[in-house]
């Protein structure tokens, strides 16, 4: 968290929409390698005052395992400490969420265009998703996802056409560092490297 840097203005957009009920859906858009990931690293290892009472889990899509549907809600429910029903079936999932979950909670899910390719990450699934937010009361729950492209026009590029990706009408695009930015940020990467040990020859 330490070395993250900028997105002030994001981080506090984010705050205003989340500090109050119903839980405002966010996408993240932007090409690669823009911070994406590192926004949502952001938010889930710092602890936010305004946010201190909510929970924040992360599923990352470059995990293999989460291309599993098996594996993506068995981590989603180990993230958020609530007991694995049995079966582990996408409709026992929303039941267990919904009756579970007592903190206001947000689920990152970083790079969607990758699992909108896993062939068990299906239609059902994203519908699964939209229903689990109906199906949370007083709308504690809501999704942060990133992707490259505005989520609806993703996954109807992936032939997905789940009423999940439609309700991500909050929506930032992340670009490179303005000028200023990019000169502060050199400046405190050029101190950070001086703070390092000399390598011992």
């Amino acid at each position: 968290p330490e070395q993250f840097f900028g997105r002030e203005v994001l981080l506090q957009w984010l705050l205003d929409l989340w500090t109050r009920l119903p839980l405002q859906p966010v996408a993240i858009t932007g090409a690669k390698w823009t911070g994406k990931t590192s926004l949502l690293h952001y938010l889930n290892t710092v602890k936010f005052k305004e946010l201190s009472d909510y929970r924040i889990v992360l599923a990352e899509f470059q995990d293999i395992l989460l291309h599993k549907r098996d594996g993506i809600l068995r981590h989603l429910l180990n993230e958020l400490t609530i007991p694995l029903p049995q079966p582990l079936t996408l409709g026992n999932f929303i039941y267990a969420v919904g009756d579970n979950l007592q903190q206001p909670t947000i689920i990152l899910l970083d790079d969607v265009d990758i699992a909108l390719n896993a062939s068990e990450l299906d239609q059902e699934f994203w519908n699964g998703l939209r229903s689990l937010t109906n199906h949370v009361r007083g709308g504690k729950l809501t999704f942060l996802l990133t992707c490259e492209d505005a989520p609806k026009y993703t996954a109807h590029s992936k032939g997905q056409c789940s009423p999940f990706f439609n309700i991500f009408f909050q929506t930032k695009t992340l670009t490179t560092f303005e000028t200023q930015e990019a000169e502060e940020f050199l400046t405190c990467y050029q101190v950070m490297l001086k703070r390092l040990p000399k390598p011992v020859v």
